[in-house]
């Protein structure tokens, strides 16, 4: 359950992410877990996806975001959870300045928080095992779980995108992938299908990404690996169901 929530933030992070950062802007998803050996799936819990507000620091335009993940009430009574990861980044770089992650998984709690400071290219970090922090060296180009999507919806879909992905406290080397996608039936933005790309990261976390091709590349349904039963692959999933524009 661990590693689902933590890669169900990569889920849906980008979609609040368009170009005019419009504060209250809300994607909600819902989250599943599938046995697609079997085709059985289950709705385990939703997604929200918000731009809280945008802010001007040293002359660089910062927006400020959350993604939180709930488990619905029948899950709640087993097993709830209760994530949100917040980011602050900067629009034109993609770089994040402060990022926090509040996670509730059962009976185990964890608050991360993770100052980057970008004149020395380093990060302080700290968590429930390291509550005084330490220090983390980073090399060019780092994004977050919501910085990279950013990032993603705006690269050119026609070269693989190489990139130091901030997981946590680990700094590792990421390759993303895209081609064609086919048609997904996506009432949230469009009746009928709608024409997708799809971005891959196959070594890992193995996550699939289907982008909407005509509705600014936001992120409509993405699939990652959660944990392997047997030889049944369990897969974590999110499925966009409704959006809600932000204040122009």
């Amino acid at each position: 359950m661990v590693r689902w929530c933590r890669y169900s933030l990569l889920l849906c992070a980008a979609a609040l992410l368009h170009a005019s950062f419009p504060p209250g802007e809300t994607f909600i998803y819902d989250f599943s877990i599938e046995l697609a050996d079997m085709n059985v799936s289950g709705k385990i819990g939703t997604i929200e996806v918000e731009t809280l507000s945008n802010s001007i620091a040293n002359g660089r335009e910062i927006c400020h975001a959350v993604v939180r993940l709930r488990s619905i009430d029948v899950i709640r009574i087993l097993y709830p959870f209760s994530n949100s990861f917040y980011s602050s980044f900067d629009t034109q770089t993609f770089l994040p300045y402060r990022v926090e992650n509040d996670i509730h998984q059962g009976k185990w709690t964890n608050r991360i928080v993770t100052v980057i400071n970008p004149s020395n290219n380093t990060a302080h970090y700290s968590d429930r095992r390291n509550p005084y922090g330490k220090t983390l060296f980073l090399p060019p180009f780092v994004m977050d779980v919501l910085t990279v999507i950013y990032y993603v919806r705006r690269h050119d879909k026609t070269k693989p995108l190489d990139f130091v992905w901030l997981d946590y406290d680990r700094l590792r080397d990421v390759q993303i992938t895209f081609n064609e996608g086919g048609n997904i039936k996506m009432k949230a933005l469009a009746r009928g299908g709608i024409k997708t790309i799809e971005a891959h990261e196959k070594v890992i976390y193995g996550f699939t990404v289907h982008l909407a091709k005509d509705f600014d590349c936001i992120p409509v349904e993405v699939t990652v690996p959660a944990v392997k039963v047997s030889k049944f692959q369990l897969f974590a999933k999110a499925h966009l169901s409704r959006y809600i524009p932000g204040k122009k």
